[in-house]
C-alpha cells in the first residue's frame, strides 16, 4: 500500500513541475480617462443639469466604440455622453454615475 501510495505522490510531483508551453498572447488594451465631472455638484430641483464630459485614450480617442449611460439612484437617465436633464431627483444626497464601454472590447469606464 505505502509503494502505491509512494507512485502517486511521485507522480503527483512530477506533473507539478511539467512546464506550461501555452501560447499567451497578451496585448495592452485602450484605458479610458474619464474628466469633468466633479465629486460633488449641488443643483435645485427642476434645473437643467449639463455635465459635458472629456474623454481620452492610451491608444485611440475614436469615439464611435464606445456607447455611453448616465445612471442616478441606479436608475439609467441617459444614453448621451454628455448629461443634460432636469433634475426631478428626490431632496437630499443621490448618486450618480457615468459609464462607458467599449463595444469592441467590452472593456467599462467609471466615473
Amino acid at each position: 500500500m505505502r509503494t502505491i501510495l509512494f507512485f502517486v505522490c511521485l507522480t503527483g510531483l512530477l506533473f507539478a513541475c511539467y512546464d506550461d508551453k501555452g501560447n499567451y498572447d497578451y496585448h495592452d488594451i485602450n484605458q479610458i480617462t474619464i474628466s469633468g465631472i466633479d465629486s460633488l455638484i449641488r443643483c435645485d430641483q427642476m434645473d437643467l443639469l449639463h455635465i459635458p464630459v472629456t474623454l481620452e485614450g492610451t491608444q485611440y480617442a475614436d469615439t464611435n466604440r464606445f456607447t455611453y449611460f448616465w445612471e442616478i439612484n441606479r436608475k439609467i437617465v441617459s444614453t448621451a455622453k454628455d448629461l443634460n436633464v432636469y433634475v426631478n431627483f428626490p431632496l437630499g444626497e443621490n448618486e450618480a454615475r457615468f459609464v462607458v464601454t467599449d463595444k469592441e472590447l467590452g472593456t467599462k469606464a467609471f466615473k
